[in-house]
Order: C-alpha cells, then sequence, then structure tokens
C-alpha cells in the first residue's frame, strides 16, 4: 500500500471532529459495559437503559406528559360543572314566660336543605379554541417524542456499530 498525503487535511479534521458525538456515544456503551458486572450487553438492553437515561429523549417524554395534562385541563372546560352542597341545622326553642300559669314549651326540630346544581356552557368559544390549541400541541408533542425517539435509536445504532468497529479492529490487530 502506498501513503498518499491528503490534500484536504481541514476536510478531514471536520470530519474527525463532527464525529465526536458519535464517538462520546461508542465511549458511553463501552463505559457502560466496563462499569456492569461482566455479562453481555444486547442491543435490547442497551435500548432500554438509553430510554432510561438519554436526556433528550426524557425531556421530550415530559413534554408529552405536560402536554397531555394541558390537553385533559383544556377538555375538561367543555365538560358539564356539577356541584353539591347540603345543610343541616339542629333547633331547640325554650319558651318560658313570666306568668306562671302558662307551661313553659320546648321545640325542637332539624331543618335540612340540600342543592344539587349542574351547569353546561351551551357555546363558550374559548373553551373550544383552548381545546383546539392543546390537540394541536399534543399532536405536535406526540410527533417530536417520535422524533427523539428515532434519533435515540439512531444514535445508539451508531454507537452501537462504531463499539463493534472498534471490538473487531482490536480482534484483528491481536490476531496478527
Amino acid at each position: 500500500l502506498m501513503f498518499r498525503p491528503n490534500k484536504y487535511p481541514a476536510a478531514t479534521t471536520t470530519m474527525l471532529f463532527s464525529g465526536n458525538l458519535f464517538a462520546r456515544g461508542a465511549l458511553l456503551i463501552v463505559a457502560a459495559l466496563l462499569t456492569t458486572p461482566v455479562s453481555a450487553l444486547t442491543l435490547s438492553d442497551a435500548l432500554i437503559q438509553a430510554r432510561s437515561s438519554d436526556p433528550q429523549f426524557l425531556s421530550a417524554q415530559a413534554n408529552y406528559a405536560a402536554t397531555s395534562e394541558r390537553y385533559k385541563q383544556a377538555f375538561g372546560a367543555l365538560l358539564p360543572q356539577l356541584s353539591i352542597a347540603a345543610n343541616t341545622t339542629s333547633n331547640q326553642r325554650n319558651y318560658e314566660t313570666l306568668n306562671s300559669t302558662v307551661a313553659a314549651t320546648d321545640d325542637q326540630y332539624n331543618s335540612s336543605s340540600a342543592q344539587l346544581s349542574l351547569n353546561q356552557h351551551i357555546w363558550h368559544s374559548a373553551s373550544r379554541i383552548a381545546r383546539t390549541q392543546a390537540d394541536a400541541a399534543l399532536s405536535q408533542a406526540g410527533y417530536q417524542l417520535a422524533l427523539a425517539e428515532q434519533d435515540l435509536l439512531v444514535r445508539l445504532a451508531q454507537a452501537w456499530f462504531d463499539t463493534m468497529v472498534a471490538r473487531n479492529t482490536f480482534v484483528f490487530s491481536d490476531w496478527q
């Protein structure tokens, strides 16, 4: 093999540093392999670990959960509002007069009341607009979560294959 000097050293340097993200991912997988007990890490195990520890994916999951709650709140504003109130009062009256010819009387009774209110807006445009906006935001958050998961899978696969290439290069160099 002949050694040919590179005509464009700056382009090669840029390419090496742009792959730095992938190198970090490969280093993370290697570090995970070295810090865990000796066992084979499968690609599905690496995916489970990446889903539970990747900050970009976890951020997208949290954003989706928050947006989902906002959607539920916006939908709840369209539902009927039900309120219940109950009251009970015990009354006791004792009548005594200064004239002893009239006997003293005692009255005891309970007064109770209950109220059930059901309110439903026939047309409340602000609630309907809020629900439409929340629906659009939920769809957007779902797409962002799917994108974050696909990005995670690409980074994981790249790191996985970089690790496999490094292992094969190491084995091949030991074999020679």
